[in-house]
């Protein structure tokens, strides 16, 4: 999209420069009514070619968010692949949580 646009624009601005110099050589009252014409033609190229540099950084951070949170869930997927995740027997219980902790304390 870009290389067209740019394109477009480069086309326009030359067809714009091309016919006011054709214009010119044609007589000054030709020249007076065809320099508004190629005002106008150079605004309208000039906004269209804001309008897609607008688009264009709209999907350029649209797609760096999307970057972003790939990167993210990949690392954290790499960080849930790296820590073994406990079997059943293996469950660590603190010593103070156990059944009976309590009553041991108090009787010893």
């Amino acid at each position: 999209m870009a290389r067209s646009s740019t394109r477009n624009l480069f086309l326009a601005l030359i067809a714009g420069a091309i016919g006011g110099a054709i214009v010119q050589s044609a007589g000054p009252a030709v020249a007076r009514m065809a320099r508004p014409a190629s005002k106008r033609a150079i605004r309208a190229g000039l906004r269209f070619y804001e309008q897609a540099y607008q688009t264009l950084a709209e999907w350029t951070e649209t797609a760096s968010d999307l970057i972003a949170e790939v990167q993210s869930e990949i690392q954290e997927e790499r960080q849930s692949a790296a820590a073994p995740e406990p079997e059943d027997g293996d469950q660590i219980v603190p010593f103070e949580s156990r059944p009976g902790a309590d009553e041991r304390r108090m009787h010893a």
